[in-house]
């Protein structure tokens, strides 16, 4: 019996070597056909995955935040007389202290502010006379509580009081080794020169913020230092709305109610300088990781994404790919129609037909295997020209990485899926006396089908066109 089960592995293992290298032969014997096929879907599969990657990070903005979907911005619309002024990603700088006190589902809230400076000059003095100048144009002030609102990692520094007292700030760990090197800058000294000139203590070091964030800064300083250095000017007043103001609720309470309550807050409190100046103000609430795909409004932080158009991109992105099967699967076709009299001669001499759909199929999966290793490549070449030439942002394939490994095996069983089933009927439906007669398309019951995958192709492809334009437009 053991002998018996031996021979049998022996014989499997010698028939799926024979397979593969039977399959081989005929691969290399058509070396046009060949490189046409595999050079197209490996094409078509790279696009697949530089659009889809694209289209991923940017959905993937702001996701990472624990509490993100408690977290939202209040954005403002400011009314006089009838008719709207602005409406502003920013809210009046009187709103965080009038929601903490009056709204009890209010966990948290934060308020940012940009620098009045286009610019500062960070200015470190050196122990020998000597100094370092770094110029940074994104500059905030914020409070401490941004670093327990959103998940930004800290590198040194103790979240809970980071920026509560006037003349503190926390440097990105960028701008910290410009000026810092290696040093740990916590508890140093640094000299901020704008519309002041003034001495900050360091409290803090963060990681660089990663690209998908709508936040765009390299240093936060205290929002008391602002305070500070403009004691009187107007800070209950409800007209003075530059300020991003982030809040977290808690989770018992909905978004309509939490904006009721805010809405009722707001009248209710600014009423008697709503009357005084003749305007009123209705907010809206943003959840933080709708922000760059969904808002467009005046004072965003930086220029945000356009969410519709991604559809679009996914769409361009299928039609490539399904483009590239068809085509595939055409010339597999014409491969097949090609080889008919080989294959009625092995049929009369008794080849079974599922031996030559097994060897068929072994062809496809090694041609689509020739073809995902293409695309791996060109992904990998080419998604940094890419995106310098299309001035976006595509990350970089980690070949390191199961979840790449395992989408590109996925679209190689796929494509091995797709692509095979229609040559394989058409092998599996030819009539041996008629192909030595000469009669192929007589053997084939599907050619009504091959000729609308030909029109079907050109009806993608025009499709493709047309979503190509509207996303340029």
């Amino acid at each position: 019996m053991r002998s018996d089960s031996l021979q049998d592995v022996i014989n499997q293992r010698t028939m799926i070597k024979n397979l593969l290298l039977a399959s081989i032969r005929s691969i290399t014997r058509s070396k046009y056909y060949t490189l046409i096929s595999v050079v197209g879907l490996g094409i078509g599969i790279s696009c697949f995955v530089i659009i889809s990657s694209y289209v991923a990070f940017e959905e993937s903005f702001d996701s990472f935040h624990r509490d993100g979907a408690s977290v939202y911005r209040v954005t403002s619309q400011k009314i006089q007389n009838g008719e709207i002024q602005n409406t502003r990603a920013q809210a009046p700088v009187i709103l965080k202290d009038a929601l903490q006190e009056n709204v009890p589902e209010i966990e948290t809230a934060i308020r940012i502010h940009p620098l009045d400076a286009k610019k500062v000059t960070l200015r470190r003095d050196l122990e020998n006379g000597e100094r370092i100048d770094v110029v940074e144009n994104k500059v905030y002030h914020s409070e401490s509580a941004f670093f327990s609102l959103f998940n930004f990692e800290l590198i040194s520094g103790n979240k809970e009081n980071l920026l509560d007292e006037p003349y503190t700030v926390v440097l990105s760990e960028s701008v910290s080794k410009k000026l810092f090197g290696d040093e740990n800058p916590v508890g140093k000294s640094l000299r901020i020169i704008e519309d002041f000139d003034q001495v900050y203590e360091v409290t803090g070091v963060m990681r660089d913020l990663p690209s998908n964030t709508h936040f765009e800064f390299n240093l936060l300083i205290s929002f008391e230092s602002f305070r500070a250095q403009h004691p009187n000017w107007r800070w209950t007043a409800w007209d003075w709305d530059y300020f991003f103001t982030y809040i977290r609720a808690s989770p018992d309470v909905t978004r309509d109610e939490l904006l009721s309550k805010i809405q009722s807050v707001a009248d209710r409190v600014g009423r008697p300088q709503y009357e005084e100046r003749s305007y009123t103000m209705n907010f809206e609430l943003q959840p933080v990781q709708d922000i760059y795909l969904t808002s467009q409004l005046e004072g965003e932080f930086k220029v945000n994404g356009e969410g519709r158009y991604l559809s679009y991109l996914y769409g361009i992105a299928i039609a490539i790919l399904v483009l590239a099967w068809i085509n595939f699967m055409n010339l597999a076709v014409v491969r097949v129609m090609d080889k008919a009299s080989e294959v009625g001669v092995r049929a009369t001499f008794g080849a079974s037909k599922l031996h030559l759909a097994v060897q068929a199929l072994a062809e496809m999966a090694i041609l689509n295997l020739f073809s995902i290793v293409l695309a791996v490549l060109i992904v990998s070449l080419l998604s940094n020209p890419v995106a310098n030439l299309l001035n976006i942002h595509l990350p970089t394939p980690q070949l390191d990485s199961l979840q790449f490994w395992l989408m590109m095996g996925l679209l190689w069983m796929g494509s091995i899926t797709i692509t095979s089933i229609y040559p394989l009927f058409i092998l599996l439906r030819f009539q041996p006396k008629k192909v030595l007669k000469g009669k192929v398309e007589h053997s084939i019951r599907g050619a009504r089908l091959w000729k609308g995958l030909v029109i079907f192709q050109y009806s993608v492809s025009i499709l493709l066109i047309v979503l190509t334009l509207v996303v340029q437009k």
